[in-house]
Parts: C-alpha cells; structure tokens; sequence
C-alpha cells in the first residue's frame, strides 16, 4: 500500500504507533467500559436468568420487573412498559 492508503497508522523509526480515528476511539472506549463493568454485567445477567419466563404461556411479568429494578438506577435512563396483555410485558428503555 502507498503513503496516505494507511490511515490512522504512522512510522517512527522501527516503532509503529497508531493514531486513533473517532470511530476507532469510541470503539476501544465502549470494549474498556464492557470489561470494567463485566462483573457487574455478569450479575445482572445472573439475577434476570434465575426469574422464571415460562415459554408457554409467554409469562414475562417478573423478569420484566426485575429488569426494571436493575436498569432503575442507571442515569437519565427512560423506561417503558409495553404490554399487549397482562402477564406479557416488554421492557423499552431509551437514554
């Protein structure tokens, strides 16, 4: 590849070092928040699997209020309950 064609790279000597593109950057910024929030994610993931959601009948009532419980605290986060019926709800969230 020619001069220009490697964009975010640059030689120094024998040592190459990386400029980091925006996109790049957002990337690496969200992998270091996942890993530094991985056992808090494991958790949650753990409290939402042990809520029964038997599938028949759809009942999703509990596992949607434990989701709320767990998103609740999370800043300027917006929640939402869609349910068609009773027992059948889903969880919208939007920040």
């Amino acid at each position: 590849m020619g001069e220009g064609r490697d964009e975010g790279k640059r030689r120094a000597g024998t040592h190459q070092s990386i400029l980091m593109t925006p996109r790049q950057s957002s990337r690496d910024l969200l992998a270091h928040e996942v890993d530094r929030s991985r056992p808090r994610l494991l958790e949650m993931t753990r409290q939402l699997v042990a809520v029964a959601s038997p599938n028949p009948p759809s009942d999703t009532f509990d596992i949607a209020r434990r989701a709320e419980q767990l998103l609740a605290p999370v800043p300027g986060i917006e929640i939402e309950r869609v349910a068609p019926q009773p027992r059948l709800v889903n969880i919208v969230t939007r920040s």
